[in-house]
Order: C-alpha cells, then structure tokens, then sequence
C-alpha cells in the first residue's frame, strides 16, 4: 500500500469514528464571552519570541519563558498576569511544513503520559501527542518555577488550532498535577481523541450537559470536527 492509500485509510478511520452528540446552539454568558476574547490574544502572542517586554503599558502582562521545540517545531510561551494572578500558557497554531507533518500523523494512538489515568481505551491523534510530549517537560519546569517566585497564581491554558489540540493534552496533564489549574480555552482545535478522551476531558474540567465546565473549545463556524 502506498503512503497516499495508507493516509487516505487513517483518515477515513477517523472520519468513521464515533462521532460526538451536537449541542444546541445557545447564547454565550457575557462574562464567559469576555473571558474567550482576553484568552484569545495569547496563542498569537506566543507565536514569536518577543523577549522580555512588557505586553502593556500597565506591565500587567510579561514573558515568563519562551519554549521552543526544534525537533517538532513546536512552540509556547508562558506568561505573568499579576492583576488576575494567573500563569497563562500560549500556545500558537500550524506555521510552516513541520507544523503540517504534525497535523497529518492522524494515526490513533494509546494515550500515555505522566499522571494521566485515563479510563477505557483512550485513544489520541499520534502527531498532536508527540508535539505535546516534546514540550511538557519544559512547560512543567516554567510552571513550577513561575509558581515558586507568585505562590497562590492560578494557571490557564491557551491554544489555536494545532496549538489548541496541544492545550488539549496540555490540559489532562496539568490538571492532575499540583499547578491549580482552573481553566483552558482553544480557538479553532480539531478533534484530538475517541470518545473515551473526550469523556476523560469532560470529567476533569466538570462539563456536562447541563455545565459548561472549565473547558472551554471555541469553533464558530470553522467547520471542525
């Protein structure tokens, strides 16, 4: 089989999928809307090192560090936000052909990784996972470190597209761990897992049907699965 017929297989596989229960559309709460506009900045910002300035005028918002991965080309930037008191990692979508390689490597593969129990068969896309295992260890340390030096800081993760499947399994990891870690926000993120990841999700930011959670996947209308 040519690799044209083995990643027009994969991703029928995963087209075939279970597909996940549409939701109803309803109006967005004013203040979470307002939330999903602020966290919108920072995968954009991250998408460059811009060194160590201030953000604002007010110098509310700095670089904590910049974190970037060559052998997947991936990057992240964590930063300070003492007016809200949060730690907020950024994380920026697919720029350039290694970023693309990653989006194809659609292979579902078993989801391991530190302090995650996932319940089931969990299954996740196998470039998405290598992309985030290339940069936990990192993120983990700039964390840690930021905390260490703003005891009592919340953490919020952020991503766009590639970024916002990162933040995905960004967001399973820090949320087991001891970071306080009260929210995560994605901008445009395609599917990352089966439902058996999708359900993991849920039951670590408290969503369900009737509750938003502290997850937070923003589409609008960019037709992602």
């Amino acid at each position: 089989m040519g690799p044209r017929m083995l990643l027009f297989g994969l991703v029928a596989a995963l087209a075939a999928a279970t597909p996940l229960k549409r939701q109803e559309r309803t109006t967005v709460d004013p203040a979470v809307y307002k939330k999903l506009v602020d966290y919108a900045a920072f995968p954009t910002m991250s998408a460059t090192d811009p060194g160590s300035a201030a953000l604002d005028a007010n110098c509310s918002v700095t670089l904590s560090r910049y974190i970037n991965q060559q052998s997947t080309d991936t990057q992240a930037a964590v930063w300070l936000r003492k007016s809200t008191r949060e730690i907020i990692i950024g994380i920026p979508g697919t720029n350039g052909l290694r970023d693309t390689l990653t989006d194809i490597e659609v292979l579902p593969i078993p989801y391991v990784s530190p302090s995650i129990h996932c319940p089931g068969t969990c299954l996740v896309h196998a470039g998405f996972l290598l992309a985030w295992n290339s940069i936990e260890g990192q993120v983990i340390d700039a964390i840690s470190s930021a905390l260490e030096q703003n005891p009592g800081f919340s953490v919020v993760i952020s991503g766009h597209s590639l970024g916002g499947a990162i933040a995905n399994l960004a967001f399973a990891r820090l949320k087991n761990g001891p970071f306080n870690t009260t929210g995560a926000y994605t901008y445009g993120q395609p599917r990352v897992g089966n439902r058996e990841f999708a359900d993991y999700i849920d039951s670590l930011s408290k969503t369900s049907d009737s509750e938003a959670g502290s997850y937070y996947r923003v589409t609008h209308a960019e037709g992602k699965p």
